[in-house]
């Protein structure tokens, strides 16, 4: 009932048959079938090492015992017989398939399917993909959420969150959490069409932003206008600014263009009005690809398991306007402050504080914080001298709140 992954059966293949079923490391196998003769049957979970099995010399298979939960479907058995599809026979014939897509189905079967894929503990075996999981869900909404029904709740958040709490009640969907992170495919689903090719490719590629409930906005953004949601998509796929995507997802979501930010914000020759414009800043999506002693830059918070691992890699950490959340290990030198927006290219004072055991300690009172100078020699060391003007002289790094 999915489809397969070149990758994942040639790494399944070096490892040994039984511990690819070991209940501590995989989930337990789940089989459809019509009758105890079990002369057909469909996988519905456990179909990827069920095929290494397959490919298994019969001497070569280990003695062992596999729990297996099997369930018996009578009536609907022949049409699920009929839209699935065959293991496949060696990796030459999986690499010549066309990618499987699951097919409309009966609602009260994929209710059944639903409800033993949401049942299942997912272990590091036999854990899909978040995109094969999103588009399995897509697939199966389609045929329980009547299309009337669609079309308001893509509208009505309460509605939509009602659908998803009934469907939770009959097993079919996880329980909501406070992040709401079981809720992404759900919410993929409500997307409009632009909007939603776009967001699958973040979530293929990774890249899915998470924090502060983007998910949920995005969805409401592109029912307001799905072509602006899924170009301003298209670009943080390409460039990663956390920041200017949600700044413009909040203002599509709020039912405004985002005409009315080029109106509103700077104008030629004016300071800007975005922290990180003009400023060199790889934004990645993990600590690994921050480079050792590089320097970084957040705003407002950064996570904490985060903020240790860049500390761990001697990196120099910038936060600036933090939150009181923040918290600072005591064994790295730190110093705070207020700077003047000039450097940021900004109006006004920020606060912000400067971390890392590189950083160089400079007794109070010693610096003038309303000059760029300053701030970069405290955060550079020798590095800053007087040919300094901007913080945009250096190459800097920032994580996404959603790695």
């Amino acid at each position: 009932m999915r489809d397969y992954e070149y990758t994942k059966l040639v790494e399944m293949k070096r490892i040994r048959l039984l511990d690819l079923f070991k209940q501590n490391k995989s989930t337990m196998p789940v089989v459809f079938t019509s009758d105890s003769t079990m002369e057909r049957f469909v996988l519905i979970e456990g179909n990827h090492r069920t095929t290494v099995l397959k490919w298994t010399k019969e001497e070569e298979v280990p003695d062992g015992v596999v729990r297996v939960r099997l369930v018996y479907i009578v009536d609907l058995f022949n049409q699920l017989w009929d839209l699935t599809k065959g293991l496949p026979s060696d990796f030459q014939s999986l690499k010549d398939e066309e990618e499987y897509e699951l097919p409309r189905i009966d609602p009260r079967l994929t209710k059944y399917v639903l409800k033993y894929h949401a049942d299942t503990t997912i272990l590091q075996m036999s854990k899909f993909t978040e995109l094969d999981e999103t588009l399995f869900l897509c697939s199966a909404m389609e045929t329980i959420t009547p299309k009337k029904d669609r079309i308001k709740m893509k509208q009505d958040a309460a509605m939509r969150n009602r659908h998803y709490d009934m469907l939770v009640s009959q097993g079919l969907l996880k329980p909501r959490t406070s992040n709401g992170a079981e809720m992404l495919g759900f919410l993929t689903f409500f997307m409009r069409q632009n909007t939603r090719s776009w967001f699958l490719q973040l979530i293929e590629q990774g890249k899915v932003p998470r924090a502060r409930k983007l998910p949920s906005l995005i969805q409401k953004a592109s029912t307001k206008d799905d072509g602006a949601t899924a170009k301003v998509l298209e670009q943080f796929a390409k460039k990663g600014n956390l920041p200017v995507l949600e700044q413009k997802i909040n203002i599509l979501a709020a039912g405004k263009s985002l005409k009315s930010l080029k109106e509103s914000g700077p104008k030629k020759n004016s300071v800007a009005s975005n922290l990180f414009d003009g400023l060199n800043v790889n934004f990645v999506q993990s600590v690994e690809d921050v480079p050792t002693k590089a320097r970084c830059i957040f705003v407002h918070n950064v996570d904490a398991t985060v903020l240790l691992a860049l500390l761990l890699k001697e990196c120099s950490v910038l936060l600036v306007q933090p939150s009181e959340k923040v918290l600072i290990p005591a064994e790295y030198p730190s110093k705070r402050g207020v700077v003047s927006g000039k450097i940021f290219g900004q109006n006004g004072f920020n606060h912000f504080v400067v971390m890392g055991s590189r950083i160089v300690e400079i007794p109070d009172g010693e610096m003038s914080w309303s000059t760029v100078n300053s701030l970069v020699k405290l955060f550079y060391g020798s590095e800053g001298d007087s040919k300094t003007k901007t913080i945009s002289d250096f190459t800097m790094y920032s994580v996404s709140a959603d790695s």
